[in-house]
């Protein structure tokens, strides 16, 4: 396929969770790298491949072009529509994208509730030790009062539970490559073979290796983990790396993509909206204050995975006065205001943030204030953060105008006009 440049404005390919590919892969070169990104469809083509707009950001400059993506299991893109972000890794040679695997922003949108019951297992090498023991993983996933589980408890207004155990370490080849497939396979056949019982588990979570550091770009990853064409929300692999390993955002994070959510981003980056746990870039060093926080998902986040019911979301088609409840904590009140947009696919989601529970480690940017959103309505798709608004302060696309008038500790109260 002849390969040429587009002129759009794309969004950021990195690598997931929080750091960008080091530098952009050209599809004009021929030789071989590993690929793992955000990338948008463009065509379908339900015989062979899917045609892509392909987006990379290295040294924040950002390029675009098309490639072709051959994936390697064509039964699990079938329900892919023309727009949708999605997350793929494989070998790219020239243009084209071989083998391609699909990452768990293309899950679609079954709610994730109830026990999920994840096992933590732990990887060294012979050489190496490691920063986080079975202890300290054992809290960070499990029992502190900031972990993965207490987390999920309160984001999911205890729709969901998460406990499990911690195993290992299993001391494996690392090689002087990143391979996590590989680094779990060996882990996965250590356990099996010390009597654990791994599908007695919804998820696997695993802790590189020290040398992961190093030869790893993304602090974490996650995959769905299905073996048939329709991925389980809820059950998966997740990795950490061992400097992470017990970082509340990164861990939180990865879980988010198995229970099915996508990024918070903005309009010009995909982990634009620290609003939310699913955004925020922790690998640039002016974000290293995220490292330790794990805010709520956004409201058409929480929406998105089946946690913020249709109840508590006010469709608003007339203009007026309304009042929003705080996001963090379940309400028998309102806790979202959604307006369709004039034109385009999607709405806007007006929602308030206070610094109650975990999102007392929001920052200040985003507390007392409403934030807006925009999403497309399905699961595979980011959503993308347009402003926030404190007392006196106006957000209008020019078909509709709302203005948060004041706030208590309890609601924000918004004004809203149409022409």
């Amino acid at each position: 396929m002849k390969v040429r440049n587009t002129k759009i404005v794309a969004f950021s390919v990195c690598m997931l969770l929080f750091s960008c590919l080091h530098r952009p892969p050209r599809v004009t070169d021929f030789h071989e790298e590993e690929f793992s990104g955000e990338i948008t469809v463009l065509e379908a083509d339900r015989d062979k491949s899917k045609l892509y707009e392909l987006s990379t950001q290295g040294e924040r400059s950002t390029e675009t072009a098309t490639i072709d993506v051959s994936f390697a299991d064509l039964e699990r893109v079938n329900h892919l529509e023309s727009g949708d972000w999605v997350e793929v890794s494989g070998v790219l040679r020239g243009n084209m994208l071989h083998e391609a695997h699909l990452w768990p922003s293309l899950r679609q949108g079954s709610v994730t509730t109830g026990p999920q019951r994840t096992i933590v297992l732990i990887t060294q090498s012979a050489n190496r030790t490691l920063r986080c023991s079975n202890a300290t993983m054992n809290s960070a996933v499990f029992t502190a009062a900031n972990s993965v589980s207490a987390y999920y408890g309160e984001n999911s207004y205890g729709l969901v539970s998460v406990s499990g155990d911690v195993t290992g370490p299993y001391t494996i080849d690392v090689g002087d490559k990143c391979n996590r497939s590989k680094w779990a396979d060996q882990a996965d056949a250590k356990a099996t073979a010390a009597g654990v019982n791994l599908g007695a588990y919804d998820n696997r979570l695993y802790v590189d290796p020290a040398e992961g550091d190093s030869l790893c770009s993304a602090g974490g990853l996650s995959d769905d983990g299905s073996p048939t064409a329709t991925p389980v929300p809820g059950k998966g692999w997740m990795w950490v790396s061992n400097k992470v390993c017990d970082s509340p955002h990164y861990l939180v994070h990865e879980m988010g993509h198995l229970f099915g959510e996508n990024h918070a981003s903005t309009s010009v980056d995909a982990y634009g909206d620290a609003s939310s746990v699913m955004g925020g870039n922790s690998d640039f060093p002016e974000n290293a204050d995220l490292i330790p926080t794990s805010p709520h998902f956004n409201a058409p986040g929480k929406i998105s995975v089946g946690w913020l019911p249709a109840s508590r979301v006010q469709t608003v088609t007339e203009g007026g006065r309304y009042r929003v409840a705080f996001l963090a904590s379940a309400s028998v009140g309102i806790q979202a205001l959604k307006i369709q947009k004039a034109a385009g696919k999607g709405d806007y989601y007006f929602s308030y943030r206070r610094a109650v529970g975990f999102d007392a480690t929001l920052r200040p940017a985003y507390l007392d204030k409403t934030s807006i959103h925009s999403w497309n309505g399905r699961t595979s798709a980011p959503t993308f953060l347009l402003g926030t608004l404190g007392d006196g302060q106006s957000w209008t696309d020019g078909n509709v105008t709302v203005s948060q008038t004041t706030h208590d500790a309890t609601y924000a109260y918004l004004t809203v006009s149409f022409p």
